[in-house]
C-alpha cells in the first residue's frame, strides 16, 4: 500500500448498529441465508457456517451500491489471505440480469442471488424484504450479527476488529495528552505512519491534527496526486504534490527554485472538511516548508472541448446524479451536465480542460481515465472534439524564504 504516495481515505465508524431493519439487530443470532444461484466467485466450499462472513444486499438498479463495488473490492484485497472471510453480494434479481451487469462492473465477491427474496425478507422487514439499499451486515463465526451499515462506511479497521471479535467491546478510548501519544508512536518509526492514521481513525474526540516533516525516502517522478481528505496520509511527496492534492493543476504551479530533491511526510486530519480548512492546512505546510505563495496571470496550455456531433451525445437514462467506478481507471458520471463533466475532468487529471458553450441538457459520460489518450478517445465517443489552446489565468508561485 505504500508506495510513492500513500494515501488513506476512509469514513470513520464504530461497532455499534449505525443503521438498522425492523427484523435485526446486532448481538442477536443471524438469520439464515438463502441462495437459490451462486453466479460469480464461487467458492469451493460452499458452507457459510463458521466463516466470517460480510453480507451486502445490492441490486443492479442500486447506483449507490454499484458505487460501493470498488471499495469493497479493495477491502476484500486486503484480507484476501483469510479464506475464513468471506464476501457475499447477494441480490434477489434473475442471473441473466445479474451476469449483464457483472460483464460491465467487476466484483471480486462472491455474487449469489436469491430469486424467491427469502433472505432479504428475514434480514428486512419480515414481510416485503429489505426496506433501504445498500445494506452491509458483518456476522461472525459463531453465528451472530456483529455490525449493521453500509459498504461506504466499513473500513480495514473495523474488519480488523470483526476478525478478532472486538466488535463487541467498547473501543473509545480518551487519552489527556493526545499529543503525547502521537510523539510517542512517532518515535517508533517503523510503524509510525500507520500507527498515528489508526489512531486518529479510532479517536473521533480528535477534530484536527497536521504532523508534517522531512521524508527520509527519495520521491519517484508520479503521474498525479490523490486530494487530501478528512483523514490523509502523503508519504515521500515533493512541495509541487502537496499542491497538486490541494487541488492546483500542473501548469499553474511554478516552484523557485525547483524542489525536487526534498521531500515530506503529511499526515493530517480535520472533522469539519472546508475550503477554509484547505487554506489553514497550505498556509501550515508552507510555514513549515519555508515557501512563500504569490499570484499573478499568466497564459497557460489547456484543452478546449466543443460539441462536434449531438447525435453523439449520450443521454441520460437515470433521475439521479452519481458516480460509478468501472475498475481502477474508467468511470460513467451519471446525469451530469457538459459542465459539470468538465469540472470532473480537472478535478481527476493533471490536465485543464474548457467548454465555452451553454448546455443544460443532462447525459450519462463514460470515462477512460488511463492515459491523455484513453480520455481523448472517450470524448470523442460522446461526440466533443479536444483542440489543444492557451488562455490567460491565475498562475500560483512558491518562492523559498
Amino acid at each position: 500500500m505504500l508506495k510513492n504516495i500513500l494515501f488513506l481515505l476512509f469514513l470513520i465508524s464504530g461497532s455499534s448498529c449505525i443503521f438498522s431493519q425492523n427484523n435485526i439487530s446486532t448481538k442477536q443470532q443471524a438469520p439464515p441465508i438463502t441462495i437459490t444461484d451462486w453466479i460469480a466467485n464461487v467458492p469451493n466450499d460452499k458452507n457459510l457456517n463458521h466463516k466470517y462472513i460480510v453480507l451486502e444486499f445490492w441490486a443492479t438498479w442500486c447506483a449507490p451500491c454499484l458505487k460501493n463495488v470498488p471499495h469493497l473490492n479493495d477491502l476484500q484485497n486486503i484480507f484476501r489471505e483469510n479464506k475464513e472471510l468471506y464476501f457475499v453480494s447477494i441480490t434477489n434479481e434473475e442471473v441473466v440480469k445479474v451476469k449483464k451487469l457483472l460483464e460491465r462492473v467487476h466484483f471480486e465477491s462472491i455474487v449469489v442471488s436469491d430469486i424467491k427474496s427469502q433472505t432479504q425478507i428475514v434480514y428486512g422487514d419480515g414481510k416485503r424484504g429489505i426496506t433501504r439499499l445498500p445494506l452491509t451486515i458483518l456476522i461472525g463465526k459463531d453465528g451472530y450479527i456483529k455490525w449493521i451499515g453500509t459498504a461506504s462506511q466499513l473500513n480495514e479497521f473495523v474488519l480488523e476488529d470483526f476478525l478478532n471479535d472486538r466488535l463487541f467491546t467498547e473501543q473509545k478510548t480518551i487519552y489527556k495528552d493526545d499529543k503525547q501519544i502521537f510523539n510517542s508512536l512517532y518515535k517508533k518509526k517503523s510503524e509510525s505512519s500507520l500507527s498515528m492514521l489508526m489512531y486518529l481513525a479510532k479517536n473521533d474526540s480528535i477534530d484536527y491534527y497536521l504532523d508534517i516533516q522531512e521524508s527520509p525516502k527519495y520521491n519517484y517522478q508520479i503521474k498525479s496526486a490523490p486530494r487530501i481528505s478528512k483523514l490523509s496520509l502523503l508519504s515521500a511527496v515533493t512541495l509541487k504534490d502537496i499542491m497538486l492534492s490541494l487541488g492546483y493543476k500542473h501548469n499553474q504551479i511554478i516552484i523557485k527554485p525547483k524542489d525536487t530533491l526534498k521531500t515530506y511526510d503529511v499526515l493530517y486530519k480535520n472533522s469539519n472538511f472546508n475550503p477554509e480548512a484547505l487554506s489553514k492546512l497550505e498556509q501550515e505546510i508552507l510555514s513549515y516548508t519555508g515557501f512563500k505563495k504569490n499570484s499573478d496571470f499568466g497564459v497557460i496550455s489547456i484543452k478546449e472541448i466543443t460539441i462536434e456531433n449531438t447525435k453523439l451525445l449520450p443521454k441520460t437514462k437515470v433521475e439521479t446524479t452519481s458516480t460509478l467506478k468501472l475498475g481502477k481507471n474508467k468511470s460513467i458520471f451519471y446525469k451530469y451536465t457538459i459542465e459539470k463533466l468538465v469540472g470532473a475532468l480537472n478535478k481527476n487529471t493533471n490536465y485543464y480542460y474548457h467548454f465555452n458553450s451553454k448546455n443544460t441538457n443532462y447525459y450519462d459520460f463514460e470515462i477512460d481515465f488511463s492515459s491523455e489518450r484513453t480520455i481523448t478517445e472517450s470524448l470523442l465517443k460522446c461526440g466533443f472534439s479536444i483542440k489543444d489552446s492557451k488562455t490567460k489565468t491565475k498562475v500560483y508561485t512558491f518562492q523559498k524564504n
